[in-house]
This record gives structure tokens, C-alpha cells and sequence, in this order.
């Protein structure tokens, strides 16, 4: 198992989202891109499709953190060990996948409660990224 490769994505869920997107751009120097979520912002800051969405909501709160691992195998393989420990796991659905812009995704949640999801098939951005792809995307 190649096991987590990187961290992916961050979606968060906001009360206000233009202050999310102020955050992201002036503070952050990250590029707002877009995406199929209506009303979401979509924060870029290389070819990954966006590091933070922020969605609309009534609280203020991380709505999940994302993990990239390598292959769809490594994905099986986490599922695996994940049902060892004894912890729940499911698939992605098909909307999942296609708002989260992946090939495959399992959604499971630590101790704590954070909603945690491994990854793999993220469809990175063709060409070089630059502010202007990102505004384009």
C-alpha cells in the first residue's frame, strides 16, 4: 500500500464566503478558479483543480479534508485497512466525485468526528498554471 501521498483539498463550509474569497486572494496570494458548485468559492494556487472550496452554509465550519494517494489501489488498500480497524467507510458517490473533480473517493471520519476522504484520479488542470488558467478553469 502506497498509502496518503499529499494533502489535497480543504472544503469548508461559510456563513460568508466573500470573506473567504478576500482571505484566499489578498492574504493568501491564492487565485479563485471555478467549479460546479454553485455559490462555492473555488481557491487555486497550482494545477490541482482548487486547494479550498468553500461552500455556502448556516455555520462556519471543515466540512471534510481531502487525501490524495496515487492509485485507485492504494484507495482499495486504505478500505481495507480501514475496515480492519474496525472503522466505517464508504464510497464516493458519483455526485461526490464529480463536484470533488476525482476518479475515486472514501469518505470516513477520525475519532474526533472530522469527516476525513482518501482520494486518488484528481483531474489536474492541463498546462501550466498561472493566475490566468486559474481564472479560466
Amino acid at each position: 500500500m502506497g498509502g496518503i501521498r499529499s494533502p489535497g483539498y480543504l472544503r469548508i463550509e461559510a456563513t460568508d464566503t466573500g470573506a473567504w474569497r478576500e482571505f484566499g486572494t489578498r492574504l493568501l496570494g491564492m487565485v479563485e478558479g471555478r467549479g460546479p458548485e454553485p455559490g462555492a468559492v473555488y481557491l487555486r494556487m497550482d494545477d490541482f483543480p482548487a486547494r479550498l472550496v468553500i461552500v455556502p452554509g448556516e455555520t462556519d465550519r471543515l466540512a471534510a479534508s481531502g487525501w490524495e494517494v496515487a492509485t485507485e489501489a492504494d484507495l482499495a488498500a486504505i478500505g481495507q485497512a480501514l475496515e480492519r480497524a474496525g472503522v466505517p467507510a464508504r464510497a464516493g458517490t458519483p455526485d461526490e466525485l464529480t463536484l470533488r473533480r476525482v476518479g475515486g473517493l472514501l469518505r470516513f471520519e477520525d475519532p474526533s468526528g472530522h469527516v476525513l476522504e482518501a482520494f486518488w484520479g484528481a483531474r489536474w488542470t492541463a498546462g501550466r498554471w498561472s493566475a490566468r488558467t486559474a481564472a479560466s478553469s
